[in-house]
């Protein structure tokens, strides 16, 4: 994909030194604080529920919560052992210490997570800008810091508050990508790249099989190339099952060394990657000159030990972990996690975003198909576009299951795209002619350009304007004034609930809290003249309902059920009310199993209630 020519000035990396990359970060980072100033969001946590999540794992430990321990005990039937990686509270934790040194802890908190992810762009910026040039040669590098000025000033990843573990995830997968596309194949970048790479298997499980595919990569490099890949590869191995080792004793308590965990760092994820890490070095290290046909034999039996210490150790791990949720929780809160929906589903929202979530995909993947195609037969061509195109591939493929892999379709888009763009550049100036070819192969490797469909058939700005509206300080201070109990709410609503008040919340986005999602559902899903009894077996005090955030798939599948109800605004006697915005958020008490009579303390506002307009 390489472009020979004598470069113009755009193309000269004199112009972009150093300094000026510094200096370009160092705007993006500033640009994103200014843009979350100017919409009154600076100093907020993000508007994603596993933000406030992340904040609440957070403020746990800072308030004495063991470092090991990531449960959140006020949440689910009897607390629930999140997954979450302590790895990504780290630098949020450090920088609240450095800035407690000079304001109050609250202040130093708000800094730090607001600090933090326009920081994390540095990552994505430097891997991304490393993997364009080596992909597509000096005349990708304007084009790619071009394209990622446009991306990251606005990218809500990276936006401050934005704590969520994706950010980090995002940059060390691309810091991997850009050291392992080193033509030179040297020792450091492939250290690099391991490091990195293990880094990202702790920070969470939704790279695992793009873990893979570098992992493969890197054997089969070896396999192919030989002693010119031996130090790299050992260098590769080492760093990688050395990072990870690292990881797992630094982030999971001893008591928990010997339990396998399929969504999380676990002591299978030690044994295959340090497995396959040490044993491709070791290999490596003691049969690069041996024949092609052998080196490949060896590497497949290396692949085969690290599948079978997995099947053997875990073999839940090789089927989905979700297929084992109850019928009900996977029907009605599975199917209603945006994340979690195949890219083209019946609702119009789906359809429309499709285009924005993998057209810049497809179209990388025609830019490398033509560089393997129409490209030079070079070993470098065909590693690079190999790896670019088998990422792309399986991002795509894992998009059409679920969205939320579009954003790693994005980021492995990014390389061919600036230098398809760069090379095309080239091309106009070498022919001598005013072509403006590259203008519209940049606005193509936009991924905006491609939201336009979705821009004119949805809006989800309302949808957040209400949901802030249940998540009013006079909610949760009404919430604060009430004896502390268990509140029944939707899944959305919990890491404001958990956050605001010292209240517990029975159910929660999240699948460890499978018992308290299914025991909310079937309350929710229960005639109101049965539902009480249900209350009262979990334990439930109040009911929050937002209508933003309630399930839009229990009151179809249960249209005389208690939530259909109460979005209809007809809650029974025995919810008595305790706060009421009109109409979108309601707060109720239970009925205490020991009251004789509904203690209507507030029947104005049961009037309210039931005067409100029906929104079903």
């Amino acid at each position: 994909m390489r472009a020979k020519s004598e470069l113009t000035d755009i193309t000269d990396n004199r112009v972009l030194t150093g300094r000026t990359l510094a200096l370009i970060v160092l705007s993006l980072i500033c640009v994103q604080v200014l843009i979350a100033w100017s919409l009154g969001r600076l100093g907020l946590i993000g508007p994603d529920s596993d933000d406030g999540m992340r904040l609440l794992q957070i403020r746990d430990f800072l308030a004495g919560q063991n470092w090991f321990d990531v449960s959140q005990n006020r949440m689910g039937l009897d607390g629930v052992p999140m997954h979450w990686s302590r790895l990504v509270d780290a630098p949020i934790i450090a920088l609240t210490w450095i800035f407690g040194l000079f304001v109050s802890s609250e202040t130093a908190l708000i800094l730090a997570y607001s600090l933090w992810p326009p920081i994390t762009l540095v990552l994505v910026f430097f891997g991304l800008l490393t993997a364009a040039e080596r992909f597509g040669g000096r005349a990708a590098r304007p084009f790619a810091v071009l394209l990622l000025v446009l991306i990251l000033a606005i990218h809500y990843r990276f936006a401050p508050g934005a704590i969520d573990h994706h950010n980090v995830q995002l940059g060390l997968l691309a810091l991997s990508l850009g050291a392992a596309l080193d033509p030179a194949m040297r020792a450091r970048s492939y250290a690099a790249s391991g490091a990195a790479l293990a880094a990202s298997v702790a920070t969470g499980a939704e790279v695992y099989l793009f873990v893979c595919i570098f992992c493969a990569f890197f054997a089969a490099n070896w396999a192919l190339t030989g002693s010119k890949a031996r130090r790299g590869t050992i260098a590769f191995g080492v760093s990688f099952s050395g990072v990870l080792a690292a990881s797992f004793f630094a982030t999971v308590a001893p008591t928990s060394y010997s339990v396998n965990y399929c969504d999380a760092l676990s002591r299978i994820t030690v044994l295959a990657g340090g497995a396959g890490g040490l044993g491709l070095a070791a290999i490596a290290a003691g049969a690069s000159g041996v024949r092609l046909p052998l080196r490949l034999a060896m590497i497949t039996i290396l692949g085969a030990i690290c599948l079978c210490l997995l099947k053997i150790e875990a073999p839940q791990c090789l089927s989905n972990p979700l297929s084992d949720l109850p019928e009900i929780v996977q029907t009605l809160w599975l199917a209603d996690v945006k994340e979690a929906r195949p890219l083209i589903s019946s609702d119009a929202e789906s359809l429309a975003g499709a285009f924005y979530r993998i057209g810049v995909a497809v179209l990388a993947l025609c830019v490398v198909g033509a560089a393997l195609w129409r490209g030079p037969r070079t070993p470098e061509n065909w590693r690079s576009s190999g790896l670019m195109l088998a990422l792309l591939l399986t991002s795509v493929a894992l998009t059409f299951l679920q969205i939320r892999f579009f954003i790693f379709a994005h980021l492995f888009a990014f390389a061919p795209l600036a230098a398809w763009v760069g090379a095309l550049f080239v091309g106009s100036r070498q022919k001598q002619r005013g072509g403006v070819g590259y203008i519209a192969a940049l606005a193509a490797s936009i991924p905006f350009m491609w939201s336009i469909p979705s821009a004119a058939l949805t809006s989800t700005q309302s949808v957040e304007m209400d949901k802030a509206s249940c998540h009013d300080p006079k909610v949760a201070a009404t919430l604060n004034s009430l004896a502390t109990g268990r509140v029944l709410a939707s899944p959305d609503d919990t890491p404001f609930l958990l956050r605001e008040t010292d209240h517990s919340a029975l159910d929660g986005n999240y699948h460890r809290n499978a018992k308290g999602i299914e025991a909310a559902l079937t309350i929710f899903t229960a005639s109101p003249e049965t539902a009480l009894a249900s209350l009262h077996a979990a334990r439930v005090d109040y009911v929050f309902v937002c209508m933003a955030t309630a399930s839009t798939k229990v009151p179809s599948y249960s249209p005389d059920g208690l939530l259909a109800e109460l979005i209809a605004h007809r809650p029974p006697a025995y919810l008595i009310p305790v706060y009421a915005d009109d109409i979108q958020a309601k707060v109720y008490r239970v009925q205490s199993a020991d009251e004789d009579v509904v203690l209507d303390a507030a029947p104005q506002l049961r009037g309210r209630l039931n005067d409100a307009p029906s929104t079903r």
